[in-house]
């Protein structure tokens, strides 16, 4: 399914984006889906922290969906490395339709997708 949000700095297929033009433009061209964290950085605690909402405009100017997702069991990747294989799960939580993305200000898709993976983590009792 095409279209994540994306941050500063997006990752795909090996292929860096600096600019929020510049990704939108690649979500639209081509059929891809960009990973982002919009934390903008990892939680040293566990514990979500506030999202960067500017992440949200690539969504907004692709004109795509932002599918929100949690991974499970990636702070042992780090303890796994170059040890042994680590297990991470991909949990789709919900989705933000390309029609409320396009209606919505950013830090209004910020506070879905945060409250979305706020009540994940809380039902998990992280």
């Amino acid at each position: 399914m095409p279209g994540f949000p994306a941050t500063d700095l997006i990752t795909t297929v090996g292929v860096a984006f600096t600019g929020v033009g510049q990704a939108a433009k690649q979500l639209q061209e081509q059929p891809l889906c960009m990973t982002i964290f919009p934390e903008g950085q990892t939680s040293k605690s566990g514990q979500l922290l506030p999202f960067r909402n500017g992440a949200f405009k690539i969504a907004q100017r692709a004109k795509r969906p932002v599918v929100v997702s949690v991974l499970e069991n990636s702070r042992a990747i780090y303890h796994n490395l170059f040890r042994r294989r680590t297990r991470v799960r991909v949990r789709i939580l919900g989705v933000v339709p390309t029609e409320d993305v396009a209606t919505l200000r950013t830090v209004q898709i910020g506070d879905r997708a945060h409250a979305m993976i706020a009540a994940a983590l809380q039902a998990d009792g992280a």
